[in-house]
């Protein structure tokens, strides 16, 4: 209900895709304040707003930050080159490290022990990788992308793209217990 919202950020830059913490006390979110887009975080109240990532250069694009149900790390996307990467970074901003090379889309497992996402930009396979480290796993192979996963943590939602003759792809929305299990489609959205 907006209006029952309440102003969190007093920057004069834009501010975009706020992401909470897992007790709901602080939020992430990307600001151009200063120039170039970078992460900062701010209590809900509006207050200790503080920047986390200082990059200014103009190759280099950070997006989409999204706080692990742990709350002890953020996700975030770092472009460059026209090649997406994933990164982890301390709410304090410490610990900045890439994760995963090349990719999209991230979801976080609910312990906050697995990163979720897909191949960027082919789209062919939807992993799943430790934050701990080691390899990457392919948990589907069947075009998948923009993966979810349910609060308990037993469900994976996913969309695939399946190309038509007319150009375009239609979108299949999908959803598979266990991850790798046999999906069961939940609905289908055509190319207009």
């Amino acid at each position: 209900n907006v209006s029952n919202g309440a102003r969190i950020t007093h920057q004069t830059g834009q501010v975009q895709t706020p992401s909470a913490s897992p007790d709901g006390s602080e939020v992430v979110y990307l600001s151009d304040n200063g120039g170039h887009v970078n992460l900062w975080v701010a209590k809900v109240d509006g207050s200790s707003a503080r920047q986390i990532t200082f990059e200014r250069d103009p190759a280099v694009v950070i997006g989409i930050p999204v706080w692990s149900p742990t709350g002890d790390r953020i996700v975030m996307i770092r472009s460059q080159g026209g090649v997406n990467s994933e990164w982890l970074i301390n709410p304090d901003g410490s610990s900045q490290r890439e994760l995963v090379p090349r990719g999209a889309g991230a979801a976080w497992s609910r312990d906050g022990k697995w990163l979720y996402y897909y191949d960027y930009p082919a789209g062919k396979y939807l992993r799943k990788v430790s934050v701990d480290g080691g390899p990457p796993m392919i948990v589907r192979a069947d075009n998948a992308s923009r993966p979810a996963i349910a609060p308990d943590g037993t469900t994976l939602y996913y969309v695939v793209e399946l190309p038509v003759v007319t150009g375009g792809s239609d979108l299949e929305f999908r959803v598979a217990k266990p991850e790798d299990g046999p999906s069961r489609l939940l609905t289908r959205i055509p190319v207009r």
